[in-house]
């Protein structure tokens, strides 16, 4: 399958037609003499191989998967060459890192002060709703410690028990598993996936270093994730929200929660509209959801 035009041109976008690999930044397409065309120096890369049997192989993605922006980095010929012949230490995991890495520079340079968010994709007869939530309790550490695995889904295959409503999101960045348990503690989830000795990192040093900073916010939505689940919500990925799918097939279904004016009250979080003159239902359901996400709007310090 080819790569559609439209993520090549998102891809070429956002990485400012300049190779992603750690400080390279070598441009990729370039004018050519006079009266010759431009040259193309850059390859675009797929972070997971384009087949089962590529580099970063991973039979379990979909074909149509592997050609999406998502899946695909921008290099120079060399860095290309690279990262194929050492898929031991350039990894999918490190690829997106070194990919999300390289756009946020790029942004920052090329669009300073505008925030670099995925959109919020609505239908036309979407309500929007936006509040700004204050953050309560935060942890106060990130515990980091070298990972076993290569890759999160082996991370995620060897974790241990949890105890009662326990959550164990992670993520695994220059071969290290970081998570909020205590790795240092014996029978933590992670016991059976690291080595070695484990790193206690406060949070305040994170906030003000680009790429831990990232990493905290991915580990925070991926507690987000985890919550919103117990809750009865699932992602769509697609438009980056959270919805209350259908329990029953063919049902609407309803939530109980408390309001700020009552002690609690139900309503309907997927329902089937119905025509208005003649009450016949219509063919689409309607499924309440919501975009949540942790952001950093300032830091307040005291003494």
């Amino acid at each position: 399958m080819t790569i559609p035009p439209t993520e090549l041109k998102r891809l070429f976008a956002r990485s400012g037609n300049r190779c992603a690999f750690t400080d390279c930044r070598r441009l990729l397409i370039v004018d050519g003499g006079p009266g010759q065309p431009p040259v193309t120096l850059g390859d675009v890369a797929h972070i997971v191989a384009a087949s089962a049997a590529g580099p970063r192989g991973d039979a379990s993605m979909a074909p149509a998967d592997r050609n999406r922006y998502e899946n695909l980095v921008l290099l120079c010929n060399i860095h290309h060459q690279r990262i194929d012949a050492e898929p031991a230490t350039f990894t999918p995991e490190r690829l997106r890192g070194i990919k999300e890495a390289h756009e946020r520079w790029v942004q920052q340079r090329l669009a300073a002060g505008v925030q670099d968010e995925s959109p919020i994709l609505l239908h036309r007869d979407d309500r929007l709703y936006s509040t700004l939530l204050p953050i309560a309790r935060m942890p106060m550490y990130v515990y980091g410690a070298r990972s076993r695995f290569k890759t999160e889904p082996e991370v995620q295959a060897r974790l241990g028990p949890l105890r009662g409503r326990e959550m164990a999101p992670f993520i695994l960045r220059e071969e290290k598993v970081f998570a909020f348990q205590d790795l240092r503690m014996r029978g933590n989830p992670f016991g059976g996936a690291i080595v070695g000795k484990s790193e206690r990192h406060r949070i305040v040093h994170w906030l003000d270093d680009p790429d831990r900073f990232r990493w905290l916010m991915e580990l925070l939505n991926r507690s987000l994730n985890k919550l919103t689940g117990r809750h009865g919500l699932h992602l769509d990925k697609d438009h980056h929200r959270y919805y209350f799918p259908m329990t029953e097939p063919g049902e609407p279904r309803y939530e109980t929660y408390r309001p700020l004016n009552a002690s609690k009250a139900t309503r309907a979080v997927v329902w089937q509209p119905v025509r208005k003159r003649t009450g016949e239902p219509r063919k689409h359901w309607y499924h309440c959801a919501v975009a949540l996400r942790f952001t950093k709007i300032g830091l307040q310090t005291g003494v």
